[in-house]
Parts: C-alpha cells; structure tokens; sequence
C-alpha cells in the first residue's frame, strides 16, 4: 500500500512549552466534541481564560449526509456568514466517502480549520445510523470515507479520526488491532488520529474504569516506528492538572483531548503550560464565573447573538432551540447561538465540586437565561 502525506497540522495548532514538560517542547491542546457545550460562548471563554495558548476545539458531531446537501441545516449549525476560525475542528458522523467529502469542502470553504470523522460514538442513535464506533466493524469503509476525502486535491485543511480503542477478535488482542487499525489510517493519510483508550462498552456504560493509555502508547510507537507523519492524540483518565502532563509523559502523544474536565476548569490547559497547580477551588470559580459572566453579557452587542431562553433536544442529540421568528423553518444548533439548556449545563459543571458532574439540581427551575445569571451573580456575591 503505498503511504499518502497528510495535509499539514497548521502551527495554529501547537503551543510551545517553556520549559519543555514530559519530553515535550510543544503540544497539540483540544476541547473534545460533546453535545451542547461547544457553543460560542463557551469557545470564547477557553481563549480569554487561556490567552498564551492554542486551543483546538472540536464541535459537537454533526452529519455528513446533511450537512453536504442542505443549506439549511448548514446555517443551523453555524448561523449565516459565520466567522473563520483556524483552530475549529468540525465533526461528522458519516458512512459514505462522497458526502464526508463534500461536508468538509463546505467546512474548508468556511474557513475552519479542519474535519474529523467520529469512530468513536458508542451511543445507540450511532448504531442505528452505522456510524461512530460501529463503523469500525468495516475497516475497508473506514479508509475509503477518509482516501476519498485526503486525496482529493481540492482538499487543504487536515483530515482526522477519532477512535475507540478496538474490540478483540480470536486471533488478535485490542492492543494488536487497535495498532494495526491506527497504521492503516496513517498510511490513507490521516492527518491526526484521536484515542479514546477505552473499548465501546455498552450504550449505558460508555466509560467504566480507568482508560487503558498503554494502547494509545503502543500506538505512537508505532507510526513513529514507521516514519508516519499522521499526530497522534491522547484522550482519556484527566481529572486535574498533573494528569495532563502525565498523559503526555506516558504516551508520547503529540496532543491530548480533554472533555468533561475542561468544563469543571476550562482554565485547564493554560495552568498546564505556565506550571501552575490547581488553585483555590473557589477563587477559581469566581474567576472562570466573572469571565464567562462577561461573554454572556457581551454576546449581542460583539455577536449579534442574543441569549435564548427557550430551547429544546433536537433530533440526534443536537442542542437547539427553536426559532421564534414568524415564518422560520430551521431550528438553530448550539454550536453558534447560545440558549438556556446550555447555559445551565455550563454553570452547573463550572460549580461542581472537584471530581463530581453538574448537578442537575442547579438551576432547576429557572425558566430564563437571566434568572440562572442572577442566580450565579447572588451565589458569588456579584453586584
């Protein structure tokens, strides 16, 4: 099989150390995609609480097959004439190399930075759809969504997956598949490959135990072992600073994804690279509460996005709220224009206690943007 080079991971995408940590000088630092909490808002306050490093965020997982067609659905996702963004990630469900490549020349056109196909979804909608981690039951279709797509010569922007660790088979353990699915996505030229070191599991237990990063280390090992261009990311088992570090010390990754940790302390990646400890738990929260308070406020007057406070759980999971214009057809995503489901679920992780989820208890019967502010405002002492 002869090896394909990857489009170039722009340098956008890395953040120098000084000093160089865990044997690394610069590192690749991602938001992981998830439902409803890759809103504008929330990108912003990554950067602001973050200013002296690159943060790649991916979006929540859009699909393929719409998003290449349908105008209206692409305006759903990121409004009308949305702002480039180099270091925004755009994830698709698919399984068909034709509409994963249109999706990611309407996505290139945008001026985002790149798209990543999802491998990794265990959820039941993905097994419906043959998508996310139950496409890896048809490795040849996995290339060719992503062959198609690398060797297109219109393409420019990085192509990426991001997987689950394999299931086993009787003759090959999930380490040894899991190498050999990785290489053979490095070899179609995949620019970067996401590990989620855990196996699917079942649709209601998608993260029992402690994620098995010796897999995504053998898989450094070898495509670096191969000569292989393709960055390989580490994610999983970061529940504070320390982790972050000694992720990247363990694996060797070029990168590290992180998800719900980022929520608790979206402030995360920049204590990682200055050297700085957790802090205080609740000097912590005012700080990341007054700055994200500032976004809220902010919002229409440099956005032109106002606060909404009705919203609903759209079809495939997808936060939207409904359009209250009189003649509308088209519900908007949270991925560009915020609404009270989202800010809720926000305030919540950000108060959470160290190691806990956002309580759902928080907020509970708010019914307007404003009353979860006042509610925060009064709970920190906020004039």
């Amino acid at each position: 099989m002869s090896t394909l080079a990857p489009p170039p991971i722009p340098s956008s995408w890395y953040s120098s150390i000084h000093p160089p940590q865990h044997g690394h000088s610069s590192v690749i630092l991602i938001s992981a995609p998830m439902v409803g909490c890759s809103d504008l808002p929330y990108r912003k306050l990554y950067r602001t609480l973050n200013p002296n490093v690159h943060i790649v965020i991916f979006t929540e997982m859009f699909l393929s097959d719409l998003f290449s067609t349908s105008p209206s659905y692409r305006t759903q996702c990121f409004g009308n004439n949305p702002p480039p963004d180099p270091n925004l990630v755009v994830q698709f469900a698919s399984n068909d190399p034709n509409t994963f490549l249109q999706a990611s020349l309407h996505v290139q056109s945008l001026g985002f930075g790149g798209v990543d196909l999802n491998l990794g979804c265990p959820q039941k909608r993905a097994r419906e759809g043959n998508y996310g981690s139950y496409l890896t039951e048809d490795w040849d279709l996995c290339r060719d969504i992503l062959r198609n797509t690398v060797e297109d010569e219109r393409i420019e922007i990085p192509v990426c997956a991001k997987i689950r660790i394999q299931e086993p088979r009787e003759d090959k353990t999930s380490e040894e598949r899991t190498v050999e699915f990785v290489l053979m996505l490095s070899e179609v030229g995949v620019s970067m490959i996401t590990i989620h070191g855990r196996l699917r599991g079942i649709d209601t237990d998608r993260r029992f135990g402690a994620a098995d990063l010796s897999v995504v280390r053998s898989c450094v090992s070898a495509v670096k072992g191969k000569g292989l261009n393709t960055k390989i990311v580490t994610n999983g088992n970061v529940r504070g600073v320390r982790d972050v570090g000694e992720n990247l010390g363990f694996t060797g990754a070029d990168g590290i994804m992180v998800g719900e940790e980022l929520l608790r302390k979206p402030d995360l990646f920049g204590r990682f690279m200055e050297g700085r400890g957790e802090g205080g738990e609740e000097e912590r929260k005012l700080r990341i509460v007054k700055a994200y308070l500032k976004i809220l406020e902010n919002l229409e007057v440099e956005e032109g996005m106002r606060l909404e406070d009705g919203a609903k759980s759209g079809k495939n999971g997808g936060m939207v709220r409904t359009v209250v214009e009189e003649g509308a057809e088209f519900e908007r995503m949270s991925t560009w224009w915020t609404n009270l489901e989202v800010v809720k679920s926000h305030f919540r992780w950000i108060l959470a206690d160290r190691g806990e989820r956002g309580s759902k208890k928080n907020f509970g019967k708010a019914r307007k943007v404003g009353d979860v502010i006042n509610g925060v405002k009064k709970r920190f002492g906020i004039a």
